[in-house]
């Protein structure tokens, strides 16, 4: 009866311990509940409508994607930026040990100045895009991080430029649709003409 005790004993620590593993793992990898989108505003619709029936929830906001010097950039307005960082899309790249690297939520957004805007770029870039910035767009900037979007460069390795609503709106690039949006779970075939990236959103 002792043995059979103990074997039963551990058993339950191992079940427990596969139980807590398993867990931290689903926590530490996290599972993706929705995507962004990001494109030429038909076919980010036109994906949102092939797709409506995956949709739980969606947001649109316009942005503008832009060359700077030889880099792309996308600019985005204080109220889109706001928007953005409630749903927890921000991510800021920390160097972990060796060669890796850590993403870690952006937990407050840096005030935009009226007439400014900030940076989140490559710590390598920082120097000369905000240079090229003001003297391409006549903005100042302020480089704060290496932030992404949703662990992505979207569109692919690009920087961020966050302006007031104003001077956004005198920004000479061209205008794109970025749409965040909750799946129910099922996949979402994504057209080339789109980029995206699957991401764990604050609904």
């Amino acid at each position: 009866m002792k043995k059979f005790f103990i074997f039963v004993s551990i058993v339950a620590v191992f079940i427990g311990a596969y139980f807590f593993f398993r867990a931290d793992a689903l926590h530490y990898f996290g599972r993706h509940n929705g995507a962004i989108v990001l494109g030429d505003k038909a076919e980010v619709q036109r994906v949102l409508s092939t797709s409506k029936d995956k949709i739980s929830a969606q947001q649109t906001y316009v942005v503008k994607e832009g060359i700077v010097g030889d880099k792309k950039v996308l600019f985005l307005s204080k109220t889109t930026a706001e928007a953005l960082h409630k749903k927890r899309v921000f991510q800021t790249i920390k160097k972990a040990k060796g060669n890796g690297i850590d993403l870690e939520k952006l937990s407050t957004l840096p005030s935009i100045p009226a007439g400014k805007g900030i940076l989140f770029t490559r710590e390598e870039w920082k120097e000369i895009l905000t240079k090229e910035v003001e003297s391409e767009h006549n903005v100042t900037t302020e480089y704060k991080s290496d932030t992404i979007i949703s662990g992505s460069r979207l569109p692919q390795d690009a920087s961020y430029v966050i302006v007031d609503n104003n001077t956004f709106s005198s920004i000479k690039a061209s205008e794109k649709l970025l749409a965040v949006f909750l799946t129910d779970g099922d996949s979402i075939h994504y057209p080339d003409a789109v980029e995206y990236s699957n991401t764990s959103i604050k609904p």
